[in-house]
């Protein structure tokens, strides 16, 4: 069944399981290591957890360190492919950066994963923020503008492939003749799609393309607000609805000297602050103000920027709560040992999320 239409009050997602280290920038053993037997454990995992999606990250280099992390990754569109044959129910999607594929591959790439899964593949689409990875392909590295504006031709193209007879397009970045896809995608009119884009132009294309927007949380103060401009922008754009979740890494443990102890090991014993720092360099416009700042960095070490939920079962569900009470629709998962994690999430987690309502 597809993310958006199961019946689940609260939408929990696996991100980045494809990825060396998945979230935690670190050189523990128990980070994921992105073979294929265990992408499949996970994934089997997950739908047996009722989980509702497999979401991953699409990277072309790693980020140095100790850890080099997100070096060894798995390409997302054969990764989905692979996890939609091995899974029955669980949505499985690809990241793409627009700038590496061509739409009308892209689009045929995406219909066939579609079929594959039986309609549960959603499109994850990137403008690009890696200048570096941008160039490994030979194209340009454009301004943010351009990139966005690229990103929504380039998506103007797939939804015209995914639903038209043969056409032609002449455009700012794409001359096409008699482009056109056969067979057309299960999900109709098209799959799935999310973006993630935060910035001003970002913000834009996901109000006009995307039915799920990923935002970062940087403050429980603001995100309620972060919220609400994301479904202003959806509506202004014409959409009576979306989805909007954001990103979390869960350390959870049974009693709060474990959780502690835990804490203590992946960030001070095995993290990668050189990794970490790179990171924020590549990732954070601000870098250079906040690169000796020993606060950012550590949650960089633990999460990648994501939200960091801690604590015993209880904690860590209270805290989930909280972040749904301030509006969101779901949220992406990970941990910095996903096998673990999802049994813990099987285990101690969700039985506490269906009594507060969350899940089903």
């Amino acid at each position: 069944m597809r993310l958006l239409d199961n019946p689940n009050p609260f939408k929990l997602v696996v991100f980045g399981a494809n990825v060396l280290g998945g979230c935690n920038v670190s050189t523990s053993p128990q980070r994921i290591q992105v073979t294929w037997p265990e992408t499949v454990r996970i994934a089997q995992a997950a739908e047996a957890a009722g989980l509702d999606a497999m979401i991953p990250i699409s990277r072309w280099v790693g980020f140095g360190g100790a850890s080099n992390h997100n070096d060894r990754c798995f390409e997302t569109c054969t990764w989905a492919a692979g996890v939609a044959a091995v899974t029955k129910t669980i949505s499985v999607f690809a990241t793409v950066h627009v700038q590496s594929t061509h739409p009308v591959r892209m689009a045929k790439e995406a219909v066939t994963i579609d079929h594959i899964s039986n309609g549960r593949f959603g499109l994850n689409v990137v403008a690009g923020y890696v200048e570096q990875e941008i160039e490994m392909f030979g194209v340009e590295w454009l301004p943010n503008e351009d990139r966005y504006a690229y990103a929504e031709e380039w998506m103007e193209i797939v939804r015209r492939v995914w639903t038209e007879d043969a056409f032609d397009h002449q455009g700012r970045f794409f001359n096409l003749k008699g482009a056109y896809g056969n067979p057309r995608p299960i999900q109709q009119p098209f799959p799935m799609v999310m973006n993630a884009g935060n910035s001003k132009h970002g913000s834009a294309f996901a109000a006009k393309f995307a039915d799920i927007n990923y935002i970062n949380i940087f403050s429980l103060d603001t995100a309620a607000d972060q919220v609400a401009q994301v479904r202003n922008a959806a509506k202004e754009a014409g959409k009576d609805q979306v989805t909007v979740m954001a990103n979390i890494t869960i350390l959870c443990r049974d009693t709060q000297e474990e959780v502690d102890g835990y804490y203590h090991y992946l960030v001070h014993e095995v993290g990668d602050w050189e990794g970490a720092r790179n990171v924020a360099r590549v990732l954070l416009a601000n870098a250079s103000s906040i690169i000796d700042n020993p606060e950012v960095i550590e949650r960089i070490v633990l999460t990648f920027g994501g939200w960091p939920v801690i604590g015993t079962p209880d904690e860590v569900v209270a805290q989930i709560r909280q972040l749904s009470d301030l509006g969101l629709d779901g949220l992406a998962l990970s941990w910095p040992d996903f096998e673990d994690g999802i049994a813990r999430y099987h285990r101690d987690l969700l039985p506490r999320l269906q009594t507060a309502g969350l899940r089903i």
